[in-house]
């Protein structure tokens, strides 16, 4: 018996010293800095080279691209793979994140300028269906009036009435911010996935930074953007109207 309660603490032991899973990489980098806007505003002014050291220390890979390298690499995959994964792509000016599963997690642009980017309607058909046979689009994180990358890097299954009502109107409000100072607006938008098994997220959060103050929603992925969606939308779009954005 004497020899079993010592066998006792040192099982204790092993059991609690067994390693815990290792941290998201997302998550772990918006910990370690602070937010995304947080992030935003750490990676605004970098060279190519000075992001790619920036990421890495976070374990994570940064590519620039050509609008056409971009539009040849991009795609509509169901899901990104390879050098793609858990990666930072500045397309354009905007700056899109594909998380280690492959799927688009994040993306932020600096407003104005303000021009809309092209459309890949067939893209946002196809990721619109995704896992559902109806009922959702393929929705921008960050909009196309907005100058957001056209295709899949940007794009996620959104709820139809989401994505067509309040989260168009925050995005057509914002689209009228030319006025503002260059870069002064940040606007940032990133999704959540309820599983790794799926392609649709269950949130969607926007994040907007101007002259120091920051505005967050979070909608859920459901019609008018959850039970809080309408009353979101019309905070948002009074502040930016409230900042010049008419």
């Amino acid at each position: 018996m004497k020899y079993a309660l010592l066998l006792i603490p040192a099982l204790l032991v092993a059991c609690t010293a067994a390693p815990t899973p290792a941290a998201d990489p997302y998550d772990a980098l918006i910990q370690a800095v602070g937010g995304e806007v947080a992030l935003s505003e750490a990676t605004r002014d970098l060279t190519h080279d000075q992001a790619q050291a920036f990421f890495a220390q976070y374990g994570m890979g940064f590519r620039s691209h050509s609008e056409l390298q971009a539009q040849l690499a991009d795609g509509c995959p169901v899901r990104f793979s390879g050098s793609d994964l858990n990666t930072w792509h500045a397309i354009g000016g905007g700056y899109y994140y594909i998380d280690s599963s492959g799927r688009p997690r994040s993306a932020y642009r600096y407003l104005p300028p303000i021009t809309a980017a092209a459309r890949d309607t067939t893209c946002q058909g196809t990721v619109g269906n995704l896992d559902n046979l109806d009922g959702y689009d393929g929705g921008h994180l960050v909009g196309s009036q907005l100058g957001g990358w056209g295709r899949r890097a940007n794009m996620a299954p959104q709820e139809q009435n989401f994505n067509r009502g309040n989260y168009a109107q925050i995005e057509n409000q914002t689209a009228k911010c030319s006025p503002l100072t260059k870069s002064s607006l940040t606007y940032l938008a990133r999704v959540t996935y309820p599983n790794t098994g799926t392609n649709t997220p269950g949130s969607w959060t926007i994040e907007l930074k101007l002259n120091g103050e920051v505005m967050t929603r979070t909608f859920d992925n459901a019609p008018y953007g959850g039970a809080n969606g309408t009353a979101y939308r019309q905070q948002i779009v009074s502040w930016l109207i409230s900042k010049g954005c008419v």
